[in-house]
């Protein structure tokens, strides 16, 4: 009966963990100033009284939070059973707080200044020994140590020398796994990789759309870039035999569309390609010309712009775009003339099912 009694509380862990937990929702006061969560039957567990960095929207098992307690701005980790760790510790970045990300969320220690990790139990599972490092990804996070603050122009961020946009400069770079052990040195793995990807290889790999790090194993990790992957799709898969219906194969059911005096709008597909499918065709095809000025930028999805449900989730639980594992790849054209430089713009979505066009901002047409 002891073991079977271990066993029910060892898979309740792991649905707790792994996926089936309960997720508890954000919610705002009348005010719209102080933020609260219900469950998922919609009982409010916590009444509104949030504010300040916190963007989160689902609270599953650790989030970072300001309130107003005894009139002073509190800001700490809140676990789901209503205990507080890391008080003033809290990890800031474009004036936001982390968000849970595999069961682990960043902090920086008051004390130290340094970066290390909770798990979803309030554990630190990761010591704050680092200058910085980057949210989990399939197990992976780049962290930075022994760097020093940098303006743009090289020079060291002091109190004497202030600057505010700086970067971290020289130090040591390391990928680690979730155990804090080092997988590659001397490595930041860079937005561009598909950090889902990853394969392990004794050889290095040859595909033009991946890249290959030794790790300190002595093997190859190996990872898709994005962005020549993309490339690779559009030349070799996309434009070949380009028309209507392969257009329509290759977009959403509804293609956001930018209009002078409406802004951002949706159209169904099927009405939108049916009117324009001859000249997108030839506005792509077009990109293979020699004189084509044109180039790809890699960037995540807009909330503000991608606000129904079907995008949910390409988003993670603060509402900042799953970049990392869903990416947008803007085509951006170039056209030049004596009187005007347009640029049109056609973003295509990675998916599950492989890149869709997703939105068009088309603001010069063939001659």
């Amino acid at each position: 009966m002891k073991s079977l009694t271990h066993l029910v509380i060892l898979l309740a862990f792991c649905a707790d963990v792994f996926g089936t937990e309960s997720i508890w929702t954000a919610f705002w006061d009348e005010g719209h100033d102080l933020k609260g969560f219900r469950d998922e039957q919609g009982v409010v567990q916590i009444k509104p009284k949030f504010m300040g960095f916190s963007t989160t929207t689902k609270f599953r098992h650790i989030m970072a939070v300001t309130e107003d307690i005894n009139d002073a701005f509190v800001s700490y980790y809140l676990l789901k059973d209503g205990r507080r760790i890391g008080v003033g510790d809290s990890y800031v970045s474009d004036m936001t707080f982390d968000c849970e990300s595999e069961y682990k969320i960043r902090f920086r220690e008051k004390e130290s200044g340094k970066v290390g990790y909770f798990d979803g139990a309030g554990n630190v599972v990761i010591p704050p020994e680092y200058d910085d490092g980057t949210a989990f990804k399939n197990g992976l996070a780049s962290v930075i140590k022994n760097a020093r603050k940098a303006c743009p122009d090289g020079t060291e961020l002091t109190a004497e020398n202030m600057c505010e946009h700086w970067y971290w400069k020289d130090g040591e770079r390391f990928v680690i796994d979730q155990h804090n052990a080092i997988v590659l040195e001397g490595v930041n793995l860079s937005p561009e990789l598909d950090l889902y990807s990853m394969r392990v290889s004794e050889n290095e790999s040859t595909s033009e759309t991946t890249q290959s790090f030794k790790g300190s194993n002595g093997k190859f990790y190996i990872f898709t870039n994005f962005e020549k992957q993309f490339e690779h799709w559009f030349n070799a898969e996309l434009l070949p035999g380009l028309d209507e219906e392969k257009l329509l194969i290759n977009s959403v059911d509804r293609i956001m569309l930018w209009d002078k005096s409406k802004g951002w709008y949706e159209q169904d597909k099927q009405i939108y390609l049916n009117k324009s499918a001859t000249l997108i065709v030839t506005l792509l095809k077009n990109t293979q010309r020699p004189e084509s000025q044109s180039f790809v930028v890699m960037d995540g999805l807009i909330r503000g712009i991608y606000d129904t449900e079907r995008y949910d989730q390409y988003f993670d639980d603060c509402e900042n775009p799953l970049t990392g594992r869903y990416p947008v790849l803007q085509l951006i054209t170039e056209h030049r003339s004596d009187e005007n430089y347009l640029q049109n713009a056609y973003d295509f979505l990675k998916t599950e099912d492989g890149f869709k066009l997703i939105s068009l901002a088309i603001r010069a047409r063939p001659d």
